[in-house]
């Protein structure tokens, strides 16, 4: 089993709105939808994750969970050694990383289209669909992930960051 951290920024001072109330709530429904992507990520590579959001604080502002990752069935082997673990790990930063970008702009439809093509293409140029039983990321699903996190992220009515 392979294990990935991933570090998440949130802001977490309160709207003037809901106080201190509002943060918990706001910072839990934005984990809920990165562990949708993080599942849609790893599931397309035949694997699983065991995902019980190991939540550390740190500091105030900032939260990592840690993801262990694992082929999906057991004694199911990678086609090739496992890659440098950073290489996974990029890959899913850079999605997460799009997801956020992607939300800021007006069509959902282009961005999921654009995105799942170059994640596709991306897969394959890393060599990860070679180590790996890849199945390509669907538009479909990905369309869906990008409105729940900009609803999540409108209703928290701040700037999340990857770091």
């Amino acid at each position: 089993m392979k294990q990935i951290n991933c570090r998440v920024k949130f802001p977490l001072r309160p709207s003037q709105e809901g106080g201190e109330n509002q943060v918990q709530p706001a910072v839990k429904s934005i984990l809920m939808v990165l562990e949708k992507i993080d599942r849609m990520i790893i599931g397309n590579f035949g694997l699983e994750m065991d995902y019980k959001c190991i939540l550390e604080e740190m500091g105030a502002e900032e939260l990592v969970y840690t993801i262990r990752v694992q082929p999906r069935w057991p004694g199911q082997m990678p086609l090739y050694p496992w890659p440098d673990p950073s290489a996974l790990e990029q890959w899913m930063n850079q999605v997460r990383k799009d997801f956020f970008s992607a939300i800021n702009t007006p069509s959902l439809q282009e961005n999921s289209a654009s995105l799942t093509r170059r994640w596709n293409t991306r897969a394959l140029e890393e060599g990860l669909t070679e180590i790996f039983t890849y199945i390509p990321l669907q538009e479909e699903r990905v369309s869906l992930l990008l409105s729940q996190l900009r609803e999540v992220l409108t209703a928290f009515g701040s700037v999340v960051n990857l770091i």
